[in-house]
Parts: structure tokens; sequence; C-alpha cells
């Protein structure tokens, strides 16, 4: 698919998504054997996204997609579309995405590593000079960069050794230019998930 034909078409799916209560999180488009437009969806309210969702936002786009030139030039023929929830790992993309799970443990990976000066803590970068990936909790969006705060890797803590955690010096904080960001997604807590009991959230 080329830059301008995506563009398009990124166009049309999220003017159908507004206008229904629903972003467009990020699009995939196969074309080698199985034709599929997969779309991940996210509701602008804050519930999570349910079948119901998919199923309504799959009917409201069939007939608009159908009328996208680009449409027929990228698959030349049938396809599948698939609407999907963007799950526990969801994506972040856009400024607005940080700002929105400001507060949330997030994983993210860089083109390259930070300079001491582009990560505003020399002491931090110096002692990790060759880091590409962080797992820490989003703090704020400050001039296009991603302030951060370093959390160490596997899961969050819980009970005492939250309290502990908390109890101790804060942890130390980096940040990321935007333009660095080559993906970033949430990173759950699953210990914590688990003991809400598996109906909980269905």
């Amino acid at each position: 698919m080329t830059t301008d034909s995506k563009d398009i078409l990124t166009q049309a799916v999220s003017s159908v998504l507004e206008a229904l209560g629903y972003e467009l999180v990020q699009m995939e488009c196969q074309v080698q054997r199985q034709k599929l437009l997969r779309i991940f969806i996210d509701r602008t309210d804050g519930q999570a996204v349910g079948m119901e969702d998919c199923v309504k936002v799959t009917k409201s786009l069939e007939i608009p997609l159908d009328q996208i030139p680009e449409v027929d030039q990228v698959f030349k023929g049938a396809y599948e579309l698939e609407v999907s929830s963007p799950g526990v790992f969801r994506p972040l993309n856009a400024p607005k995405d940080y700002k929105r799970f400001t507060g949330s443990r997030v994983r993210v990976h860089l083109f390259r590593p930070l300079t001491a000066e582009e990560g505003d803590n020399a002491d931090y970068v110096q002692k990790n000079p060759k880091q590409k990936n962080f797992v820490g909790k989003i703090r704020q969006l400050e001039d296009e960069r991603l302030v951060l705060e370093i959390l160490p890797e596997g899961p969050a803590p819980t009970g005492r050794k939250a309290k502990a955690v908390a109890s101790s010096a804060r942890s130390p904080e980096v940040k990321i230019p935007l333009s660095l960001i080559s993906k970033a997604n949430l990173e759950p807590s699953f210990d914590s998930d688990l003991k809400a009991g598996p109906n909980e959230g269905i």
C-alpha cells in the first residue's frame, strides 16, 4: 500500500469511526494470500471495546469502504474486514494517546539510545548508554517529549511490596523525544489483573 493510499484510507475510516464515537488505533493491510484489512478501534468515552462495538463498526464501514477507489486498487478484488479491540497491550501512536494514558505503565522502544541532553538526565544516560527499551510510568507530555518514570521490568508490585516501593526514593525520570519512539504500548500488570477474578470486566 502506498503512503497516499494509506492516508486516504486512514482518513476515511477515522471519519466514520469519529461519527460513531470511536477512534482508529491502528490499521493493518494484508495483501498476500488471504487479503485482509484489520482495524483496531477504541471508544472515545473511555469504556472497553466489546464484541457489539466491533460488529457495529464492521457494518458501518462496509459501504463506505466499497466506495473508496484506493481499496480496490490495494486488494484488487474481495477482501476480509476485521475489526478488533486493541487489547491490553494497546499501542500508543499519537501525542493524544500519551496524554490520555498519563499515569499508566508503558513499554517504549526507541530507534536509537538517548543522548544525555535529550534524556535530560545525564547520570541515568551515562549509566545506561545503550538502552533503547524502557518500561515506565507516563508522567506527562512536555514539549513533544515523553516524561517517563523508569520502572523495573516484570509485574508491577502489589500489597506490601508496593508500599515499600512507594516509601523508597522516587525512580529516575528521562525525557524521550516523540520522534525517537519507534513503538510504544501499554504494559499491564497481569499480577493484579488476575486477582480481580476471571469474569470481572467481561
